[in-house]
């Protein structure tokens, strides 16, 4: 119908009218603009007028202030000076409450700054509390003779860190960490996973997810991804649940997913219906690389199999749990340990959970063998093996070889760790097994010093030397039926570490992920030939950085620039899962066994490699309020 405007006609807006402020109207009608765009304030009531337009700030001059005039007229010295008075005056309150607000600002920023060091440090959230009455404290004892020690402590009380508000500090700073994360999942090359499970205090299964990931920049990143509370069973189908659930909620493009490192059990590596197979069938994944632990599959492959290596195993831990399990026995080991000036101060009780416990163990035990005995005879506890000469010895060459075991899972431990480095530390074990058993055979003890002190003292029977042979060759025969997964591709993982050598045959593996061979093949022979950047490539071995290397990979490499960087985001072990379990079982302890919604969100900030932006958490709240 004509004459009448439609709904979905646009309002004008005053935005739009492009509209400025004069500055002959402050001396006419007394106002100054405003902070907000399209306002001015009067400088006689202060009042904002919106829209700046000369006919609203002259009704409200005239209507409001109309005696100012007759009082200070037009053009005249006195009404200039009392605009300059009246336009400072505002000026100043203007500067109050801006300073106001940022020092409320800083406040703010001081408290997030707390509940992240304490998310950090793994603290319950009533520690803020504390740290709140600690500061106050301190204020007091070291600022009360200073002439703004009242500012300080007023500053430091306006601290809001309750319970509640801390648990809200954690959940913001959590929240902004795992948006950037998932942002960079969707805007990477590609990313693999590191999952495993573990059971809480309260027997709640919570599986944990890790992700490394390669930046169209060629960076390699890793960072916690999630922790997965599984309600119910644990089957593979059980764990492609909740992960589906995740990767859709989230909008995750599993597309660029590459491998999945686990622990090997069948819940995860099951042929049909393991979460590795559940996710190439549901995802149309392939080519995914599944990868089994190597952390587990060495302590898997370094179990005590012989029987009269487990005899004295169990020996040493019967012997420990009598020392240790009673508390008078306990008390008495102690004073005599002092009495003696032994070089230790206890000896150290077995966790089979861990997995340093076995080889440490030993060696304290070894090193007070004479202490124990005398113990024992004055406790009148016997144990006839510790009278065996060749029981020591069999126990001697435990103590070697579970600490040659430690020393090789230490290498292996830690994070950003390279595939490629960490097989070579296995096949470079497996080497020197085989060196350690011809030593063996010889009756050479270079590699046992443990061994070595006692031949001295004691005959070593043939029969002994045969258990030892026998015990390396079962564990190198273990070794060499484990790590197919990585055994049948290392040579794939020279690339990384030394292109040079690299060599046309080795190709397969990228092959069949999609790479082409006829590109791979001209650029490995180009690479041979280029003698200014395996000059850059020495420099950078050299302080092992292999990622900063390819990723300044001219692109006439490209190619083999992304098959080096494919290697490079594959997770070698569950290190990061494990580290995270034990941090899971200090948080949710016996104290906050209700600890559930925010336990994801603590863990997220002492796993995480990275410190918050706090910067941006505060930003982001003042817009919110605004």
């Amino acid at each position: 119908m004509a004459g009448v405007s439609s709904k979905s006609a646009s309002k004008r807006k005053i935005a739009d009218e492009n509209r400025s402020f004069q500055e002959k109207w402050e001396d006419e009608f007394c106002f100054i603009s405003g902070h907000k765009e399209g306002t001015a304030i009067c400088l006689i009531c202060r009042e904002t007028v919106v829209g700046i337009k000369r006919y609203n700030l002259f009704r409200h001059y005239t209507s409001k202030h109309s005696s100012f005039t007759e009082a200070f007229p037009l053009e005249s010295n006195e009404r200039k000076n009392k605009v300059a008075h009246l336009k400072l005056s505002i000026r100043r309150q203007q500067n109050i409450m801006t300073t106001a607000v940022g020092q409320n600002d800083a406040v703010t920023k001081a408290s997030y700054h707390v509940c992240n060091i304490l998310a950090k440090r793994m603290k319950p959230f009533t520690d803020a509390e504390l740290i709140k009455e600690c500061m106050l404290t301190i204020s007091q004892t070291l600022f009360q003779n200073f002439s703004n020690g009242k500012q300080i402590m007023a500053e430091v009380k306006k601290l809001t860190l309750s319970e509640s508000t801390c648990r809200r500090r954690v959940e913001d700073i959590s929240k902004t960490m795992f948006d950037a994360i998932i942002q960079k999942l969707k805007d990477c090359r590609y990313f693999s996973l590191a999952c495993d499970s573990s059971t809480d205090i309260t027997s709640m299964a919570q599986c944990s997810l890790f992700v490394r990931y390669c930046t169209m920049d060629g960076i390699i990143e890793e960072d916690f991804l999630a922790l997965i509370t599984m309600k119910g069973q644990t089957r593979g189908s059980d764990y492609m649940d909740v992960i589906k659930d995740f990767v859709e909620k989230y909008d995750i493009p599993v597309s660029k997913l590459i491998s999945v490192c686990t622990d090997g059990c069948p819940s995860m590596v099951g042929a049909n219906n393991g979460l590795i197979a559940l996710m190439k069938r549901e995802w149309n994944l392939p080519n995914l690389l599944p990868i089994h632990c190597l952390l587990h599959q060495e302590t898997l492959a370094c179990q005590i199999s012989n029987n009269k290596l487990k005899d004295v195993m169990k020996t040493v831990i019967n012997i420990i749990n009598f020392i240790r399990a009673r508390e008078l026995n306990h008390r008495k080991f102690k004073e005599l340990l002092g009495e003696l000036q032994a070089n230790y101060g206890d000896v150290l009780l077995h966790t089979a959970v861990r997995w340093l416990s076995k080889g440490k163990v030993l060696e304290r035990f070894f090193n007070l063998k004479f202490e124990i005995i005398l113990f024992l005879q004055q406790s009148g506890k016997e144990y006839p093996q510790l009278q065996n000469d060749e029981w020591w010895v069999l126990m001697a060459f435990l103590t070697d070889i579970t600490l040659k075991f430690n020393n090789l899972n230490l290498e292996l431990q830690g994070p950003n760790k390279i595939i490629g480095q960490m097989t070579n530390k296995f096949f470079a074990f497996e080497a020197k097994l085989q060196l350690y058993i011809s030593e063996l055979e010889a009756r050479d003890f270079s590699n046992f010093p443990s061994v070595a002190t006692l031949r001295s003292d004691v005959s070593i029977g043939d029969s002994v030397y045969q258990d030892m042979v026998s015990f390396l060759k079962e564990y190198l025969a273990e070794i060499q039926k484990r790590f197919n997964d990585v055994r049948n591709i290392r040579n794939c993982f020279i690339l990384v570490e030394n292109p040079w050598h690299f060599e046309n045959g080795d190709i397969k593996l990228f092959s069949q992920l999609g790479f082409p061979k006829p590109q791979l093949l001209n650029e490995i022979i180009e690479l041979k030939f280029d003698t200014q950047l395996k000059a850059h490539f020495i420099e950078h071995r050299e302080k092992q950085e292999y990622v900063e290397f390819w990723r300044n990979v001219p692109n006439n490499y490209k190619c083999l620039r992304d098959c080096a960087q494919f290697i490079l985001t594959i997770f070698p072990s569950t290190y990061l899962c494990e580290a995270s379990f034990s941090k899971m079982t200090f948080l949710k302890n016996k104290y906050r066994n209700r600890l559930s919604s925010h336990l994801e969100d603590t863990m997220r900030i002492s796993c995480s490699p990275k410190d918050a932006n706090i910067e941006e958490i505060v930003k982001k709240m003042q817009h919110h309020n605004s």
